[in-house]
């Protein structure tokens, strides 16, 4: 006989809660997100080939409670189903697919816990009806989820400010003035000297420079470099990483340097710096391009001033 409350409903034991509280978390915690889990390693024809081996599982299950016998047919049955699982997943890891067969594994024993669930709920939706057995598994089953996105809770606000906050450089880099003092606490001090050669045109570039004082000079592009000057950029956007110019110190003085691999980090972590980044490039290659048609103008003078003279 089931006991019943004053409206009617099944009346829930402590002993009933324990139950249902294990049926939860093996039937829709651990059943569930071991499902999303293979389903995403694996294929979607081996999750539902293998999710489909379920009544093998229930089948062994009941017969180890007592509840079923196994009849010659049902061993039968259940060997070529064993027997096909197996061939299947040898297929996958005699050839080296190994995320594959993690996924058809893992899809194997999400099986098995709703096979347990089907068996160890039977009792209870005949005692306790189904509404009631599957609102307090799914409420139970939920219970991990819920206390971990509460843990979660302060984190996800702190990265929400965060990205509030990223959203701001990202407005302020747009309109800013493309200074490097914020980026000089990640940079490290270098003194030069006359005649000193940092880099030569066709070097492994890895570091970017910043002038502090003393004066430079990019031989190929005859450009002198005063304190406040960017050098060395190019070389990281270069297809081969390489240097694209000679630079010489032509007076002493300090730099600071920074490598490219802490320039990539900060170039994600902070959107500021890869606008910056993005405008310093584009600038100097612009640069470049207008000092190129100037060169190529000043040619193009000579040999009509040379035609000139040689026709006259």
């Amino acid at each position: 006989m089931t006991l019943t409350d004053t409206t009617g409903r099944p009346r829930v034991s402590r002993a009933d809660a324990f139950a249902l509280l294990r049926l939860g978390l093996v039937g829709h915690l651990l059943h569930v997100g071991l499902v999303t889990y293979g389903i995403h390693w694996s294929t979607a024809f081996s999750s539902s080939l293998i999710l489909a081996c379920g009544p093998v599982f229930t089948l062994l299950i009941l017969h180890w409670h007592g509840h079923e016998a196994l009849t010659r047919g049902s061993v039968a049955g259940v060997a070529v189903a064993c027997v096909g699982v197996v061939v299947f997943l040898s297929d996958k890891l005699f050839g080296g697919h190994w995320q594959a067969s993690a996924g058809d594994l893992v899809l194997l024993v999400a099986a098995s816990f709703f096979s347990y669930y089907t068996v160890a709920a039977k009792p209870f939706i005949e005692r306790l009806g189904g509404v009631t057995v599957m609102t307090y598994a799914v409420l139970f089953g939920s219970l991990p989820t819920v206390i971990l996105h509460g843990i979660l809770f302060p984190l996800n606000v702190y990265r929400l400010h965060e990205m509030l906050k990223l959203v701001k450089q990202v407005e302020a880099a747009s309109k800013g003035d493309m200074s490097l003092d914020w980026l000089k606490p990640f940079m490290t001090e270098r003194a030069i000297s006359v005649g000193e050669t940092l880099f030569c045109k066709g070097d492994k570039a890895n570091h970017l420079y910043f002038l502090v004082s003393g004066q430079m000079h990019l031989q190929e592009i005859n450009l002198d470099l005063a304190p406040g000057a960017v050098v060395g950029e190019l070389g990281m956007l270069a297809p081969e990483r390489t240097r694209t110019q000679t630079l010489v110190c032509t007076e002493n003085g300090l730099v600071l340097a920074i490598s490219y691999e802490k320039i990539e980090e900060l170039y994600y972590q902070n959107p500021k710096f890869g606008f910056y980044f993005l405008r310093l490039s584009t600038a100097r290659l612009f640069d470049n391009i207008k000092r190129l048609e100037g060169a190529l103008h000043e040619r193009d003078e000579e040999v009509l001033s040379l035609r000139k003279s040689l026709a006259s």
